[in-house]
C-alpha cells in the first residue's frame, strides 16, 4: 500500500508535467474523518497536504473541461504555503463577440483564488488587453498579488498565442479601478497596482505599457 507522501509526490509530478490527457484519467477522492482510520500513523501528517493535491487536480480537471474549445495557457507557481499552484489563461480566439475573452485565475487546491477577466482589442495603431474585473475570493491570500507580479510574464506568453493566430501583440494593459470594499479597500487596491507598475489618472483609469 502506497503511503500518503508516495501519492503526494506522484500528483506533484502531473502537476509539473501539466500532462492534461493523463490528469484527466485520473480518480481521485479526498481523504474525510470517517475513513481516517484506514490510514498508517505515519500518514496522518500528509493528510492535509494530500487533500490540496487532490482538490487542485480535481479543480483542474473541472477547469479544462469547461475551457476545452479555448487555448489554454498554464503557468506553475508556489503559493504563500510553499505549495504548488497554477495560473491558467483561457483565450477565446473563436469567440463572435467584439475582442477576445482572455481570463486569467489563480487555480489550486484552496478554496481561495485571484481571477482577472479581460478583452483582447486590436486597433491599427495598437492592440491592448482591457481589465474587465479583478477580484480574490479573500482579501491578503496573496493570490491577486501573485497575478499582478507575473502579469507582463504571463503577456508574453498571450502574444505567443495571438502571434500564431495572425494577431497584433499586446502592447498595453488598461482598465479601470474598481474595488469591492467587502475584500478590499479601494485605497488598498491602489496601492496594489501602483507597486506592479500601473499608472492610474484622477478618474481611476489604469493602464500599464508593456
Amino acid at each position: 500500500m502506497e503511503t500518503l507522501d508516495i501519492k503526494i509526490n506522484k500528483m506533484k509530478q502531473y502537476i509539473n508535467t501539466k500532462d492534461i490527457s493523463a490528469i484527466n484519467k485520473l480518480k481521485l477522492s479526498v481523504i474525510k474523518d470517517n475513513n481516517k482510520y484506514n490510514l498508517n500513523e505515519d500518514d496522518f501528517k500528509y493528510i492535509d497536504e494530500y487533500n490540496y493535491y487532490v482538490k487542485f487536480l480535481r479543480n483542474l480537471k473541472r477547469y479544462i473541461k469547461s475551457n476545452d474549445k479555448k487555448n489554454i495557457i498554464i503557468k506553475e507557481y508556489k503559493d504563500n504555503l510553499d505549495r504548488l499552484m497554477y495560473i491558467i489563461i483561457s483565450i477565446d480566439i473563436n469567440t463572435i463577440s467584439v475582442g477576445i475573452p482572455v481570463n486569467i485565475q489563480t487555480l489550486s487546491g484552496s478554496k481561495n483564488k485571484a481571477y482577472m477577466e479581460c478583452v483582447y482589442y486590436q486597433y491599427k495603431e495598437r492592440s491592448s488587453l482591457y481589465i474587465n474585473n479583478f477580484r480574490a475570493i479573500k482579501s491578503k491570500k496573496g493570490y491577486g498579488r501573485k497575478i499582478l507580479i507575473n502579469l507582463k510574464d504571463i503577456i508574453r506568453d498571450i502574444n505567443k498565442v495571438l502571434k500564431e493566430n495572425n494577431l497584433k501583440e499586446v502592447k498595453i494593459i488598461e482598465g479601470l479601478l474598481v474595488a469591492d470594499e467587502n475584500i478590499i479597500s479601494e485605497k488598498d487596491l491602489r496601492n496594489l497596482y501602483k507597486k506592479y507598475g500601473f499608472i492610474i489618472d484622477n478618474q481611476n483609469n489604469i493602464s500599464i505599457n508593456l
